[in-house]
């Protein structure tokens, strides 16, 4: 196999430019789309049902996050098995309170209305438990609410050791039922506060959550619900880019793709620039990737109007392969939830061959794990996101309000070497205004920033500006103070709101450190150097 002629050397790569940044306009899982999984009859059997003898047939086994930081204190006790049910007093989260308007929000319209029906709030029983063992992305299941893109996040995001556990680092008490999530807004760390009670549907005399989860953990139910606490309302997360998500669940810069500038690049450059994004071996990138409106997609499988994760890739001979997973975890009644063309599990010769020469890990179920060719990836896949996470980056943040196109300057410094990093600016989610009057002519606000170095000279080639959510650029400077123009111009949408706050962000490695307030104007930044602004 010649794995260079896929990858190219490293100067090349290091060379390679990526595609010029585009807006995408695709909100997978809206209007509860005829793909979904049905409650009923296409689950896996261990999914949902509050059965004791089912959810607990895995004895208690040491895992990672025993040995997670002591600083970060997850508790796993065990609830006294001479204590009653009715016994426990549990904590009730009065800013997210167990009525109607938590599930719905303010927009009772028909499809919120069909999601919640005959929903109760009833608390998590005694044996469920934050982690039961290994977290692995099978532990994050799709079943009743359309929010396949922030699942699709997480199932990727159980792959990534350490990080789920970072979700949970301060103290959780499972006794009380009070649990809190670390997560970000606006690019923000926020401590999510939740209680135990989840919107449940009672049939045929069992318990079932509304929510996803595949067995007694809650791990998966609480991050969901700290994103609906987020938002207001279950809900308001129904639909949505896998890009927010990322951003919710780790604070990184993230970006999404349309393959099809992929599919039809004629010189390959951008094919190999994103594929060698895909093998990133020295990142710690997650990768999700989505289907829009394509019945050639469904007739081979797979659900359109879905966001599916990227586990891993590889590659045989001629080919490059992706191993990609559907979050509903099985096929549906309709036949839908695998891949079944070339690489798929119905490709047993071409399996067979390749398994003869190597000792990949492969072995067909059907469990939503298929495996598809790079070449077919593009043509039926409509995006990719990608969230650029790294294992020793810390994130940085500074909150600032400002008028219209008020300029305000941050000062950053880079020490001992020459460092990559990347600068965002980040503003208020669309989401959070979902269920306002008027929210049909919500626009983001222009942001623009700019770059200069200590003797007030702007390095242009690192000039950026945007109109979404997080404007981001990657910026590789030697050592130095650094100040960095950003520029806001609200939207009228903004104005009306009376929305006139961003949080200006560094992601980058212990050597960048970022002031700790921003300028109003660069001749206070030149000033600290004794210099004057001749521009």
């Amino acid at each position: 196999m010649n794995f260079n002629k896929f990858q190219g050397s490293h100067t090349e790569r290091s060379k390679r430019s990526p595609p010029k940044r585009e807006p995408y306009q695709y909100d997978y899982g809206r209007k509860g789309h005829p793909n979904k999984i049905d409650s009923d009859s296409t689950q896996p059997n261990n999914v949902q049902n509050w059965n004791i003898q089912t959810l607990m047939k895995h004895p208690r086994i040491k895992t990672e996050a025993d040995d997670f930081a002591p600083q970060q204190q997850i508790e796993r006790q065990k609830t006294p098995q001479n204590r009653p049910e009715s016994a426990r007093i549990l904590f009730e989260d009065p800013d997210f309170p167990h009525n109607n308007e938590s599930l719905f929000g303010k927009n009772r319209n028909t499809e919120t209305l069909r999601l919640f029906e005959g929903a109760k709030w009833k608390p998590l029983p005694h044996f469920f438990r934050l982690f039961l063992d290994k977290i692995e992305d099978a532990d994050v299941i799709q079943t009743h609410l359309d929010d396949c893109y922030f699942v699709s996040v997480l199932s990727g995001l159980a792959n990534k050791k350490g990080r789920i556990e970072k979700l949970f680092q301060r103290k959780q008490s499972h006794l009380e039922g009070r649990y809190e999530v670390l997560c970000y807004y606006m690019g923000k760390e926020q401590g999510i506060i939740l209680d135990s009670y989840f919107p449940c549907i009672i049939k045929d005399g069992k318990v079932k959550t509304v929510t996803d989860t595949n067995g007694a953990e809650s791990w998966v139910l609480l991050a969901q619900k700290a994103f609906a606490k987020m938002h207001g309302s279950y809900a308001a997360i129904n639909g949505g880019k896998p890009t927010e998500a990322m951003r919710f669940l780790t604070g990184a810069p993230c970006q999404g793709f349309l393959l099809s500038k992929f599919h039809h690049d004629a010189n390959k450059k951008d094919k190999l620039w994103l594929w060698n994004q895909l093998t990133n071996r020295g990142a710690d990138y997650l990768f999700t990737c989505g289907i829009g409106p394509n019945e050639e997609a469904r007739k081979l499988g797979l659900p359109d109007n879905h966001a599916y994760t990227i586990l891993a890739t590889f590659c045989d001979l001629e080919d490059r392969v992706l191993k990609i997973r559907n979050t509903w975890g099985k096929y549906n009644k309709d036949g839908l939830g695998e891949w079944k063309g070339k690489w798929s599990d119905y490709d047993q010769k071409r399996w067979k061959e390749y398994l003869r020469r190597t000792s990949y890990g492969y072995q067909p179920a059907n469990d939503g794990i298929f495996h598809i060719s790079f070449d077919d990836f593009l043509k039926y896949f409509t995006t990719v996101e990608i969230c650029y996470l790294y294992k020793n980056f810390n994130l940085q943040a500074i909150e600032c309000v400002s008028k219209s196109e008020e300029t305000k300057y941050f000062l950053l410094s880079v020490d001992k070497k020459e460092t990559s990093f990347y600068i965002m600016v980040n503003q208020e989610s669309k989401r959070k205004f979902s269920q306002l009057s008027g929210y049909s002519g919500f626009e983001y606000s222009e942001i623009d920033f700019k770059i200069f170095d200590s003797k007030g000279r702007q390095l242009s080639k690192y000039d950026m500006s945007g109109q979404e959510q997080q404007v981001w650029e990657k910026l590789s400077l030697p050592p130095g103070i650094y100040a960095i123009e950003v520029k806001v111009k609200w939207s009228s949408f903004a104005l009306e709101q009376k929305i006139n706050h961003f949080v200006f962000n560094t992601y980058g490695p212990e050597n960048l450190k970022l002031g700790s307030w921003p300028m109003s104007s660069k001749q206070s930044f030149l000033s600290i150097f004794g210099k004057e602004d001749h521009n």
